[in-house]
């Protein structure tokens, strides 16, 4: 299935279902990308945040090591870092909790452990953490109970 890339006419990306990965093609690069799970991304946030600060080109490198094949050069990680995460729907600014939070949340909600919410894929997580079912209860009563003992006194 080939996708046009509004962000950037002048790349091609076909996707395969059967591989669960995209073919990219820049200039004269074709690499294929694949998404990414959780625990990557943890891992990789982690290390370009080093020191309190982001560090772009350690990110944009990062993501082009992790997820494509083959790499591309150095200098095109941040372009390629962009058409991925594009992709992949890594880009999207649509997120309202911190790792930390999110995280919290599903344990929360769904009983999943760190280690299992790792091993899922980012669009995964992202899909149920957009669920009404995952957002934060709101105040007020969430359960009535009834005492059948008190209930069947008659005057």
């Amino acid at each position: 299935m080939q996708v046009p890339l509004s962000f950037l006419p002048e790349a091609e990306a076909e996707y395969n279902p059967t591989r669960n990965r995209w073919r990219l093609t820049l200039g004269e690069h074709s690499l294929s990308l694949r998404e990414w799970n959780w625990g990557e991304r943890k891992r990789l946030l982690r290390a370009a945040c080093g020191e309190g600060r982001a560090d772009p080109q350690r990110f944009a490198e990062g993501v082009c090591e992790m997820l494509y094949e083959p790499t591309p050069p150095a200098d095109l990680a941040t372009l390629f870092a962009f058409a991925g995460l594009g992709l992949i729907g890594g880009a999207t600014p649509q997120r309202t909790h911190s790792l930390v939070e999110a995280e919290a949340l599903l344990a929360r909600c769904y009983g999943f452990t760190p280690s299992a919410v790792d091993a899922e894929s980012v669009g995964d997580i992202e899909a149920l953490l957009a669920t009404p079912f995952a957002s934060e209860p709101e105040s007020g009563w969430n359960r009535i109970e009834f005492d059948s003992a008190e209930s069947e006194t008659a005057p």
